[in-house]
């Protein structure tokens, strides 16, 4: 029995592992399409502009593409480390892997990181670890795009029973119950029930905005 359980669960880890990646490389495809679409749409304005005379709305124009390219090289690099992750023989950590993308992510966008895991993330099935990831960096880069932030929090504590992983910034907040759209929130409530997890948005106008895990154990 123990050994047939045992099999079980390696089978149901190399089962999420691969529809991890089936996920990650359509997301990929999709990111790539889409915003490589849209820098060439800036640039083709940017050069109208200019042939127009219009230098300063022409420097607009390439300013907004560089900044649409820097944001889709850290959205590409994301799921691009974490196919590298799943498929690798010795993986990082969670925590370390987590780590790795807050420090990049403040490379990109030059929002001060500040890490504090408490609780270790290894306890956490390959599903759950996935789901994290996904949210975690989802909620990053909602600080990169819509928090207007100088920092950025990546947190875990074990209360009792139940383990926290919680992002959260100094941002401008919003009104939780009337979220502008973008934020990706159904998107993370999703990935936390497929693991029966539970999903916590703090935020308040002008006040910063904390998203949370609570894994129970």
């Amino acid at each position: 029995v123990s050994s047939a359980s045992k099999l079980l669960g390696q089978e149901r880890e190399e089962s999420a592992r691969q529809s991890e990646q089936s996920r990650l490389l359509y997301e990929m495809h999709d990111t790539v399409k889409q915003n490589v679409h849209g820098i060439s749409l800036t640039l083709r304005s940017a050069l109208d502009a200019e042939r127009r005379g219009d230098r300063e709305v022409a420097r607009e124009m390439f300013a907004r593409a560089m900044a649409v390219s820097r944001g889709t090289e850290f959205q590409v690099s994301r799921p691009y480390d974490e196919l590298s992750a799943l498929r690798s023989e010795s993986p990082p950590g969670t925590g370390d892997f987590l780590r790795q993308r807050l420090h990049k992510f403040e490379e990109y966008f030059g929002v001060k990181a500040h890490d504090d895991l408490q609780a270790s993330l290894e306890t956490l099935n390959p599903a759950e670890t996935a789901a994290l990831n996904r949210v975690a960096v989802e909620a990053f880069w909602n600080v990169a795009k819509h928090s207007d932030a100088s920092n950025i929090y990546l947190e875990s504590r074990q209360v009792g029973s139940v383990l926290i992983a919680r992002i959260r910034d100094d941002g401008r907040g919003f009104d939780t119950k009337d979220p502008q759209p973008g934020l990706g929130l159904r998107y993370m409530r999703q990935r936390t029930a497929e693991v029966n997890a539970n999903l916590d948005v703090i935020s308040t106008p002008g006040r910063g905005t904390a998203i949370q895990i609570r894994f129970r154990r």
